[in-house]
This record gives C-alpha cells, structure tokens and sequence, in this order.
C-alpha cells in the first residue's frame, strides 16, 4: 500500500477512507481561530473527509471562521452544554471512523 507524507509530517495511506471531525465551541472565535490554524498547519484538515461544528449561541464570528475552513457549521441560539453539543454533532457526522 502506497503511503504519503501529508503538511507537518503526518504519514498517512493514499486509501481514501471515511473520517470526520467535530468542533464544539462556545464564545471563543479566537482560540477558534488559532486551534484551526494549529490543525490546518500539521495537516489534520486534510486526511479528515468530513468537518462540522457546532457554534453555540449563534456565533456569527464563530461560523465566519469554521466555514472559512471549509466547516460545515451548525449553531443553536442558547448553550446547550457539552453533552447535548456532543450528541448533536455526533448524529449529524456521516463518517465511520
């Protein structure tokens, strides 16, 4: 199986397989902004297929930031918590791994 060395370093199959990530945040488009910087620069952007979040209390600068990352947002006009936050974005990824 043919591998390839993707950005930071990351080694990774060439096999294309299905595998999502899940962002909750809440109020914080800077530490927002940075963690995405953080995960585009060492390449975990790139193997995922799929990428959501939730950006609670309908945080505009939030979902600005999320879909210029290429996220598919979501958002509630209250915080609903960590485990309600979880449990939606979970039923809403369509990846297996």
């Amino acid at each position: 199986m043919e591998k390839n060395i993707g950005k930071g370093g990351i080694l990774y199959n060439k096999r294309k397989f299905s595998l999502g990530i899940c962002i909750l945040t809440w109020n914080k488009p800077k530490t927002l902004k940075n963690t995405l910087k953080s995960y585009e620069k060492f390449g975990l952007l790139d193997i995922v297929t799929e990428k959501i979040i939730l950006c609670q209390e309908n945080n505009q600068d939030e979902m600005n930031i999320a879909k210029s990352f290429g996220f598919t947002t979501y958002h509630t006009e209250k915080n609903i918590g960590i485990g309600k936050g979880i449990s939606l974005l979970t039923k809403n990824l369509h990846q297996n791994i």
